[in-house]
């Protein structure tokens, strides 16, 4: 059985230093399996970047999140750190859940992301009021009376 989730990707503190790195445009990219989603960049944001924007994936039987920070600001993406956690069971879960992840560069410390998890909302129906319709007659025009009409008009 698959589970329709929600990733909300709000915010990181890289802590990885390194002299070539004074000006970032990080953006995330997060894995389930084999899907894949990516926020934008985050212009300026340097090593505290806030994206705030919300990705979906669906839950099968890969339940690792895969999460890769990029900085795109020089035309070749560098990736900067990453990390992984395990998606929390959807069906215990109720609501919202928010992580705070652990970010690695060749396995040492490098900052860290928060996640915020949560089932996708089903979509709400919209309520459709349908008013009683009142017929309209259409007014019976003659061929006669049209050239009555076509004098008045003159």
């Amino acid at each position: 059985m698959s589970t329709a989730i929600m990733i909300k990707v709000c915010s990181a503190e890289i802590t990885r230093e390194d002299k070539k790195f004074t000006k970032m445009d990080l953006y995330a990219s997060l894995a389930i399996g084999k899907q894949h989603n990516e926020t934008k960049n985050c212009r300026g944001g340097n090593a505290n970047p806030t994206w705030n924007e919300t990705l979906k994936f669906t839950l099968s039987k890969d339940k690792d999140i895969n999460v890769e920070v990029w900085d795109g600001s020089f035309g070749d993406d560098v990736l900067i750190a990453e990390g992984k956690v395990v998606a929390p069971d959807m069906s215990k879960l109720g609501s919202r859940k928010s992580v705070w992840m652990n970010l690695f560069f060749e396995k040492k410390p490098a900052g860290k992301i928060l996640l915020e998890i949560f089932p996708e909302e089903p979509e709400k129906k919209k309520e459709v009021t349908v008013k009683k319709q009142i017929p309209v007659a259409e007014p019976e025009v003659k061929n006669e009376d049209l050239g009555a009409i076509k004098q008045q008009l003159k």
